[in-house]
């Protein structure tokens, strides 16, 4: 009983998270591929370096736009399913978190 004024404004907020899900989820998966796709890149850059420039471009063209395209999608949905399974408060919390800790990611890696 003593515990409803936390819990209650986070049901709420979370509650109202719910219609949005995809796009939260969008958004925690573009910005994770944001901060370790440049990483991924450089990687896969020096991977491939005694291959020719025309194979070299059509690997990083393959990787970039349809590798990452379809990491963002299927990574969306099943983001989606996963926080659509948690209650009220537990998604609130859970979605703050989350991008605080994104936060801290982009932060160490000095991207904010």
């Amino acid at each position: 009983m003593e515990m409803e004024f936390l819990s209650d404004p986070l049901v709420f907020v979370g509650r109202h998270m719910r219609p949005e899900l995809h796009n939260i989820a969008m958004a925690m998966v573009a910005t994770l591929l944001m901060i370790f796709g440049t990483p991924l890149l450089r990687w896969l850059r020096r991977y491939t370096k005694p291959y020719p420039f025309l194979v070299r471009t059509a690997i990083l063209m393959a990787l970039s736009s349809i590798g990452m395209a379809l990491i963002c999608s299927y990574g969306t949905g099943f983001l989606a399913g996963q926080l659509g399974g948690l209650g009220n408060a537990a998604l609130a919390l859970f979605v703050f978190a989350i991008f605080f800790f994104i936060g801290w990611l982009a932060q160490r890696d000095r991207l904010l």
